[in-house]
C-alpha cells in the first residue's frame, strides 16, 4: 500500500488546473493560505476516493506544471519537505520526474511558479498539455491504460513509425516469438519491439546514422567562425555540432562543468544496449527496495508496481520515455548485477569513449551529486556514440511507446518523449529533430541533448543545460536549429 502524504494530496488537487470545474484556493488545500495560486478542482473528482485520485495524478510523467504546483508548494529554492535522499549522498533530491516534473512529492524547485514554466511563451496553464497537440487525456496517461495517449491503441495497434514494423495484439503473453522479432527488425535497423509493444518513432529517419567518429567531440576546438549563442539562448550552457564538418558550429561555456541529471541515461542506455541486446525478452522483476528508492529521493519513474515483471526490451523505453528510475535499475542489475557495478561499467565507457576529466559518474540515474559531472561537449560525445548503437538509437527516437501487458498491468504502459514531440512543431528551419533525452535537477535546471538532421541531409548535435524552465528549454534548442542549421 502506498502512502499518500497530505502534501501530495495538496499538490495532486492543484493539478486539476487542466479540468474545468469549481474553483478553489489550493492554498487551502495546503494547510495555509499564500501557498498556492488559484485552482480549479471539478467537484466530480471531490467524490472520488483521495487514494485514487492521487495515483492517478502520479501517473502523470515528464509534466512541468506538476512540478511547478509542487514547488508553489515547497517554497524557495529547492527546500522540499520530502526525503532530500541524503543516504546516497544526494545533497538534494531530483524532482518526481527528471523529466521536468511528475510525482507529487517532487522536491526540488528552482523557485518558479507554474506560469513560468507552462505559459512562459504564452502557451495558458489550462492548455499546458495540449500546446503541441497533447490532449489532457494524453498527459493523465502517459503511464496508463488509455487508447487516447499516443495513438497506440491499449490493444496494442502499433502507430505507424515511418519504417516501423507494426506488430498487434497486446494481449498476446510475452514470450514466444519476440526473440525473432527482435532479431528481425534489429537487423532492418528500423523501430521494433517484441509482440505486444508498439513504438512511434515519429520519423524514419532514425534508422541510420552517418558520422566521423575519429573525431573526439569532447576535444574538439572552436574555430574562426564558430559563433557565440549569448544572446540567442536563456540556457547558460549549449553547443552546435556539425557533424559531418566535424566542426562546432556555435557554442555557450561549453568547456564548463555541469551536473547532467537525467540526460546522464543517455550513457545508461547506450552501456544497457552494448550489454543486453542479445538479452531483451527476459524478464526483470521490480523490487521493493527499488519502489523504496525511488519515493525516498522523489525519482522519476515508470509507475511498476513491486513484483511486477517486465521485459528488458520494455525497460529500455522506460529508461528513456519516461526516464525511470525504476526502470534504470532494473535494467542496470540485470547487466552489471549491482547498482554501483553498472555505474563502474559507464565510467568504463567514459573513458572508452575518450571523455574529458570532468566526466563521471556516480549513477545511472541522474540524481544529483556533488561528483557527478561532465561538460556540453562530453554529453555531445556521450550522444554521437549512443546514435551509432542500433537499439539505443532506436530508444532514444521514440516518440512514444506502448509495453507489453504485465502481470501488473494487463495493457501494458503507455510512455511518450515530450520533448520530441512538442519540438516538431517548433521553427527549426525544416531541420528534424530525431532523438533527444532531457533532464532536470535543481542543480542543472532544465537541460536536454539533442541529434538533428537539416532539409539538405546534414547531421547534427545539440546539448544545452540550465534553461529556466521546460518550455524555454525546448524553445532555446529550436533557435539554435533554426538559426544555425
Amino acid at each position: 500500500m502506498k502512502a499518500w502524504n497530505k502534501k501530495a494530496c495538496a499538490v495532486m488537487a492543484a493539478a486539476a488546473l487542466t479540468l474545468n470545474g469549481m474553483a478553489i484556493p489550493t492554498g487551502s488545500l495546503s494547510g495555509g493560505p499564500g501557498q498556492g495560486e488559484a485552482g480549479i478542482f471539478p467537484v466530480a473528482l471531490m467524490a472520488m476516493p483521495m487514494r485514487v485520485m492521487a495515483e492517478n495524478f502520479l501517473e502523470i510523467t515528464e509534466f512541468g506544471p506538476v512540478m511547478d504546483m509542487n514547488k508553489a508548494q515547497n517554497g524557495a529554492e529547492g527546500q522540499s519537505a520530502a526525503l532530500s535522499g541524503d543516504n546516497v549522498g544526494n545533497g538534494s533530491a531530483e524532482t518526481g520526474s527528471s523529466e521536468w516534473g511528475s510525482n507529487a512529492n517532487a522536491g526540488s524547485s528552482s523557485g518558479e511558479n507554474n506560469s513560468d514554466t507552462a505559459n512562459s511563451q504564452g502557451d495558458s496553464n489550462a492548455n499546458a498539455a495540449n500546446t503541441q497537440g497533447d490532449s489532457a487525456a494524453n498527459v493523465a496517461n502517459t503511464q496508463g491504460e488509455s487508447a487516447a495517449n499516443t495513438g497506440n491503441a491499449s490493444n496494442g495497434t502499433s502507430a505507424d513509425s515511418g519504417n516501423a514494423v507494426a506488430q498487434a495484439n497486446a494481449s498476446q503473453s510475452q514470450g514466444p516469438g519476440i526473440a525473432g522479432l527482435v532479431s528481425a527488425v534489429l537487423e532492418a535497423g528500423s523501430a521494433y519491439g517484441p509482440s505486444g509493444a508498439s513504438t512511434d518513432t515519429g520519423s524514419s529517419e532514425q534508422s541510420s546514422f552517418h558520422s566521423d567518429n575519429s573525431v573526439n567531440l569532447a576535444f574538439l576546438p572552436k574555430d574562426a567562425e564558430t559563433k557565440s549563442l549569448d544572446g540567442l539562448i536563456e540556457s547558460r550552457y549549449a553547443i552546435l555540432y556539425d557533424l559531418d564538418e566535424s566542426r562546432i558550429v556555435a557554442e555557450k561555456n561549453s568547456e564548463e562543468v555541469i551536473y547532467p541529471a537525467s540526460m546522464t541515461k543517455i550513457m545508461t542506455a547506450l552501456v544497457l544496449a552494448e550489454t543486453l541486446s542479445g538479452r531483451l525478452t527476459e524478464l526483470q522483476t521490480i523490487t521493493q527496495d527499488i519502489v523504496d528508492y525511488i519515493y525516498a529521493h522523489d525519482a522519476s519513474n515508470c509507475g511498476f508496481d513491486v513484483g511486477e515483471q517486465v521485459s528488458i526490451y520494455d525497460l529500455l523505453y522506460g529508461v528513456v520515455l519516461p526516464s525511470g528510475a525504476d526502470a534504470v535499475m532494473a535494467a542496470c542489475r540485470a547487466a552489471a548485477g549491482s547498482d554501483q557495478a553498472f555505474v563502474d561499467l559507464m565510467n568504463q565507457k567514459a573513458r572508452d569513449l575518450g571523455l574529458s576529466e570532468n566526466a563521471n559518474f556516480c549513477n545511472a540515474t541522474g540524481l544529483y551529486d556533488a561528483n557527478h559531472h561532465l561538460t556540453v561537449k562530453d554529453m555531445a560525445q556521450i550522444l554521437r556514440a549512443a546514435m551509432e548503437n542500433d537499439l539505443a538509437r532506436t530508444v532514444l527516437s521514440a516518440h512514444t511507446y506502448q509495453t507489453q501487458p504485465t502481470n501488473k498491468h494487463s495493457n501494458g504502459k503507455s510512455f511518450s518523449n515530450l520533448f520530441l514531440r512538442r519540438i516538431e512543431d517548433q521553427n527549426t528551419n525544416g531541420t528534424t529533430v530525431v532523438a533527444a533525452k532531457t533532464g532536470y535537477v535543481r542543480q542543472s535546471m532544465f537541460c536536454a541533448a539533442s541529434y538533428a538532421i537539416s532539409q539538405s541531409g546534414k547531421h547534427y548535435i545539440v546539448v544545452t543545460g540550465y534553461a529556466p524552465s521546460t518550455w524555454q528549454c525546448i524553445y532555446d534548442q529550436a533557435a539554435i536549429y533554426r538559426t544555425y542549421t
